[in-house]
């Protein structure tokens, strides 16, 4: 309840810079579409959206562009697939313990 609260909150509102942690984390399926319907409009309208987000296909359908941080270290800054890969890359190596 407390997501759709704070994303009905964050999304009822026209700022210049919208920030959104894991916005799409919790909730339902039916919460999880609807929200998703909804960012997408807000997005269309939006001067930035800044999301936070660990969910590959989210990235991909949503962002013109990625941040790929490790440690708070800047790794990647560019498309959203570059990002991903890269991503996907570490996980792989730090499972492996490289």
């Amino acid at each position: 309840m407390n997501a759709r609260l704070g994303f009905g909150i964050a999304t009822a509102f026209k700022p210049n810079v919208l920030l959104m942690d894991e916005l799409l984390g919790a909730g339902d399926i039916g919460f999880r579409l609807k929200a998703e319907a909804r960012l997408q409009e807000f997005i269309k309208s939006a001067n930035a959206l800044v999301v936070v987000q660990h969910d590959a296909g989210f990235v991909r359908k949503v962002c013109t562009k990625a941040l790929y941080l490790r440690d708070g270290e800047q790794l990647f800054y560019g498309n959203p697939d570059t990002a991903i890969s890269l991503y996907m890359r570490d996980i792989h190596l730090r499972r492996r313990g490289v």
